[in-house]
């Protein structure tokens, strides 16, 4: 995960979820019990406007930034989780076997940028 954020609380909680997912996951393999999470991206949400919008309309600098380093070059929309989370739910229901260890990213295709 790349933090953004100007917030070190906001960073160092993404990190915590990614590693107690993990932990979780090795405590509970024992027991049958399989442990996953979704990590979404930047998404739109009732707080966008305010954090990413000038009063303008235009994208602040920050979201600028954003988009910048997003192929799609938008933010995420909520119903865009449901493929990740109904894929979740589907390999709940199935036979046990490992799927991955480490949170699966929806973030709009938010990579690293190589200028």
């Amino acid at each position: 995960y790349r933090p953004l954020s100007r917030v070190p609380a906001y960073a160092a909680s993404k990190a915590a979820v990614a590693n107690f997912t993990q932990w979780l996951a090795a405590y509970l393999a024992p027991a049958g019990i399989r442990v996953n999470a979704v990590a979404p991206g930047f998404f739109w949400n009732e707080r966008t406007p305010k954090l990413m919008l000038n009063p303008d309309g235009s994208l602040t600098e920050r979201a600028q930034h954003i988009m910048y380093h997003t192929p799609m070059h938008r933010f995420g929309q909520a119903e865009e989780l449901r493929g990740c989370v109904n894929w979740l739910l589907w390999m709940a229901g199935s036979s046990p076997t490992q799927v991955f260890s480490n949170p699966q990213k929806s973030d709009a295709n938010y990579y690293f940028r190589i200028t």
